[in-house]
């Protein structure tokens, strides 16, 4: 099993923006791409599938921002205590994503750690 925390920041959205991203159902792939989050850091699991599936589940006030890596296990190891060092000095909502044995990727959403 693969883990990667990122970090995100508290955005707002214009309300014209997000109209047209919930109100509308014909928003095209290209259109998504254009509202994309950047992913900083390089993550095994965090496609642009995964980030086209989490964008609009994602809370109105953490669209807009980088998605920042802070832990993986692919490059910090599986300890909790590497992990816990890490997200020490962070001060913003959290997406834990889980990579599971068939592949499957689930997003958490945290206050904090």
């Amino acid at each position: 099993m693969r883990v990667v925390w990122l970090e995100h920041k508290v955005v707002s959205m214009s309300e014209e923006l997000r109209r047209a991203l919930y109100s509308s159902s014909s928003l095209t792939s290209l259109d998504l791409e254009a509202f994309l989050p950047e992913v900083v850091g390089t993550s095994e699991i965090i496609t642009d599938n995964v980030r086209k599936s989490m964008y609009k589940k994602l809370p109105a006030r953490a669209q807009g921002y980088a998605w920042k890596l802070v832990f993986s296990t692919s490059q910090h190891g599986f300890s909790l205590n590497s992990l816990y060092r890490k997200m020490n000095d962070v001060d913003s909502p959290i997406m834990l994503f889980i990579q599971d044995t068939k592949q499957n990727v689930s997003p958490i959403i945290v206050q904090r750690m």
